[in-house]
């Protein structure tokens, strides 16, 4: 009799093992369809910041190209004054050093 009542469980326990083997594939299933979205997802996002420092590292270089060549600009314009005015460019300066001196002994 206990062979009788052995089986029965044993077959009951293979009962409830279907279902819920079927229920781990499905959710096996489902786990692998988030993961595959979230890469996918991450991915796009990805390609975006890539896009976003590119543009941004470019945008940078043509800023610094534009200041070297307004400060290249700023620095013929001076030569060229100073060499047309040498006293008032000598008198400028002096001026500027004398401002400059008296600011930084305070």
């Amino acid at each position: 009799m206990n062979r009788a009542a052995d089986d029965r469980d044993q077959t009951s326990a293979e009962a409830l093992r279907e279902p819920a083997g079927a229920a781990a594939d499905r959710l096996a299933a489902k786990a692998h369809e988030a993961i595959d979205k979230a890469a996918t997802t991450a991915s796009h996002a990805e390609q975006h910041v890539r896009a976003t420092a590119t543009k941004a590292a470019d945008a940078a270089r043509r800023s610094e190209q534009q200041i070297e060549q307004k400060l290249g600009d700023s620095v013929e314009r001076l030569r060229r004054y100073v060499e047309r005015n040498p006293m008032t460019s000598a008198g400028i300066a002096f001026a500027a050093g004398v401002i400059l001196s008296s600011l930084l002994r305070r």
